[in-house]
């Protein structure tokens, strides 16, 4: 599945990974919560905007060929923005693709300069497929579904005081698009409106929130990259421990690495220390760990770098998109006065000082 955004900015949680599928119920929405069979067999439940479903098969069938992007709307409730969340997929041909991995990998190129090159060249063309939308019911007026969603065919799932939820599927378009190319399109907007019947919804769940209400007190019991055991022993080693939820699918986790390696070198004698959660490898799942070797090396990365497993669900359950990035104190709680100390997407070395200092202030050093 190929994620088309800045270089530095997030990938949504389309998916968690199978050992991090949640299990039994929620008193909070009223929905059952995805088990591991359910995952396996194509079900998602997104919460930040309470849409749980039966995906279409295309994102199987044509994984390299859909984008995901969660970044339009706001999680403020107190914002006048009619759009409170919106999840959107769109068709990226096998051309764009490679125009894509072509300009990222290209190391002429600033990251500024990838970013232009990737807003002007490749976002354009991306073929919108569908969206789960959220809007805020009380500000929608006159408008038209249509002209909220920006796309033509608009299903309202809920609606209830508060939220509306909606899902707007695009018309078919083959303009720009090969032959082959607009085959795979048209089959990929059939197979959306079949999933109607599977759709759920319940008010959406801001994820920083989740994120400082459950990570307190964490302890976890997991092995790195290597095989070695790790514990929550670690964390009352540091005043501050940053931790860091990366894929290896993940372009903007993998563009941040070298970032947080050089962060580790400039805090590692100052009381604070870096975990890297690695949420595509598991004891269960070991696909991915050739693969997180090889990008943990070639970005410099010294610090710990953990596989996931049960006893970091209170993070990744609770995780909005890849990369995020929180701190913890000696005793495990996080380091969070609101939900803007919670960092969703990827950042650069300044911007990392700049939080991990202010993790220290925290806590009083």
């Amino acid at each position: 599945m190929k994620k088309f955004y800045k270089i530095f900015i997030v990938a949504v949680v389309f998916s968690l990974v199978a050992s991090a599928a949640f299990a039994g119920g929620s008193k909070e929405t009223g929905i059952k919560e995805l088990t591991k069979k359910e995952k396996e067999a194509g079900w998602r439940y997104f919460k930040p905007i309470g849409f749980k479903l039966h995906r279409p098969a295309f994102f199987d069938t044509y994984r390299d060929n859909v984008n995901a992007d969660s970044s339009v709307g706001e999680e403020d409730k107190k914002t006048d923005e009619v759009v409170y969340k919106v999840y959107l997929y769109e068709f990226a041909s096998d051309e764009l693709n490679e125009k894509y991995d072509a300009i990222v990998s290209n190391k002429q190129l600033s990251r500024d300069q990838k970013n232009e090159k990737i807003n002007k060249e490749v976002n354009p063309y991306l073929k919108p497929i569908y969206k789960l939308v959220v809007l805020r019911t009380p500000l929608i007026g006159k408008k038209t579904l249509a002209e909220l969603t920006g796309l033509p065919n608009n299903e309202v799932i809920r609606k209830t005081k508060e939220f509306t939820q909606v899902l707007a599927i695009a018309d078919f378009n083959a303009e720009g698009l090969s032959e082959k190319a607009a085959e795979i399109y048209k089959d990929m907007i059939s197979q959306v409106r079949p999933i109607i019947p599977t759709i759920q919804c319940t008010d959406p769940i801001s994820a920083e929130a989740a994120m400082i209400k459950n990570v307190k007190g964490l302890t976890f019991n997991t092995v790195d990259l290597e095989g070695n055991k790790i514990t929550s022993d670690i964390l009352a080693k540091y005043d501050v421990t940053m931790i860091n939820i990366w894929a290896t699918w993940c372009p903007p986790c993998r563009a941040e690495l070298p970032e947080i390696g050089k962060l580790y070198e400039a805090f590692k004698d100052k009381g604070c220390n870096i975990i890297g959660i690695t949420g595509d490898v598991s004891p269960d799942e070991q696909d991915a760990l050739p693969t997180a070797k090889e990008l943990i090396s070639k970005a410099g990365c010294k610090y710990t770098v953990v596989q996931y497993n049960d006893t970091l669900k209170p993070i990744l359950d609770n995780l909005a998109a890849w990369p995020t990035t929180i701190f913890v104190d000696k005793k495990g709680n996080i380091i969070a006065s609101s939900v803007n100390d919670i960092i969703i997407g990827s950042r650069d070395l300044a911007e990392f000082t700049e939080a991990m200092k202010k993790a220290l202030k925290a806590v009083g050093k």
